[in-house]
């Protein structure tokens, strides 16, 4: 039972009409992914989703947030026409969408449930339809909801996955599973495309998770009331300690002081990691140092410059980064603009 649970969790992204709109999700396509119909009896255009994008966001009780969003590319006047009709639907008449999308939802909750032996529902379930530009026009409909004891507890300890072991992951598809700043990853498996202090991000590559996969192992990370003061203590004992010994040395070396620290003044230049080679830096490394070095943030265009990178591996890394929450991109004018997100609220 537990291996099916992915796979019913795929049916009910992918599989199903959208009740009363003339919009489907369906197996419009050969890879069985959803459609985006052109609204009305006709329904004249259809167009696979070009991106999906799974956002799980576990709380430290174990329940998820999610956010399943599907992309359509909107090139041409034909997918912009069919797209504007979806959104005018679901401004009209969202509940369709939600009670056929939940129903689905509760039927991979109930499988969920029976593998793992926790109780779960699908709570707060909401659709919205929206148009990005950032860096490429998408329209995007998007599902949120909340799923209850996602995460297996033990003890202090969250395991994240188990309610969607062998979950596959077409190509054109990302999951994203972010963890309180209070919890620390112990365990990651399988080792993900992308990763920060609270994130891990998996690229689809048409391949299905094994059976026990994805898993996050959280624990609770080292900042509690008690550590604190101990390890605050420890802090002021290693600095008497260094000071002590600093008073006992120093009398014989007195004559040398002034040339020890001359000569410390000459050997340490500043230049610290910046002498590290760019070519030994992870994409996402590169990209930070160069919105440090300046002022916290870029044109896109100048981030292509900078690495000599085409824009299209630019936009997939930065895509990345502000899909983990390393930096944000807004628009000014024409222009996508990249930044930290403590430079944003400058």
């Amino acid at each position: 039972m537990r291996s099916r649970v992915g796979h019913v969790l795929v049916i009910c992204l992918l599989v199903g009409t959208m009740a009363g709109a003339g919009v489907a999700f369906g197996p419009a396509t050969a890879a069985g992914q959803p459609a985006l119909a052109t609204p009305g009896p006709q329904q004249t255009g259809t167009a696979a989703p070009d991106l999906t994008r799974i956002g799980v966001d576990v709380a430290e009780n174990g329940t998820a947030t999610w956010r399943v969003e599907f992309r359509f590319e909107l090139a041409d006047n034909e997918s912009q026409t069919a797209f504007e009709g979806l959104r005018t639907e679901l401004q009209q008449n969202p509940q369709p969408y939600v009670d056929r999308f939940e129903t689905r939802l509760a039927t991979t909750a109930e499988a969920a449930s029976n593998a793992t032996g926790r109780p779960m529902a699908i709570e707060n379930l909401t659709v919205s339809v929206t148009e990005e530009a950032l860096p490429t026009a998408y329209g995007v409909v998007t599902y949120e909801f909340t799923w209850t004891n996602f995460a297996a507890q033990s003890g202090q300890q969250l395991v994240v996955g188990d309610a969607i072991s062998g979950l596959l992951l077409e190509s054109d598809a990302r999951l994203t599973v972010r963890w309180p700043e209070s919890f620390e990853a112990t365990a990651v498996d399988p080792t993900p495309d992308q990763r920060s202090d609270n994130a891990a991000v998996w690229v689809g590559s048409e391949t299905t998770f094994a059976n026990d996969q994805p898993r996050v192992m959280l624990a609770p990370t080292k900042t509690g009331p008690s550590y604190a003061l101990f390890g605050g203590l420890g802090v002021v004992v290693l600095l008497a300690g260094i000071g002590a010994w600093w008073v006992l040395i120093r009398k014989p070396w007195e004559d040398n002081t002034t040339t020890t620290d001359e000569t410390m003044v000459s050997t340490d230049d500043g230049g610290g990691d910046d002498t590290v080679d760019p070519e030994l830096l992870s994409n996402e490394e590169r990209v930070l140092r160069l919105l440090e070095a300046n002022g916290g943030r870029m044109k896109q265009q100048q981030i292509v410059q900078e690495t000599g990178w085409t824009d299209a591996k630019t936009s997939q890394v930065i895509t990345g980064m502000r899909e983990t929450g390393d930096v944000e991109v807004f628009r000014i004018g024409r222009e996508n603009v990249v930044a930290l997100p403590e430079a944003t609220d400058v």
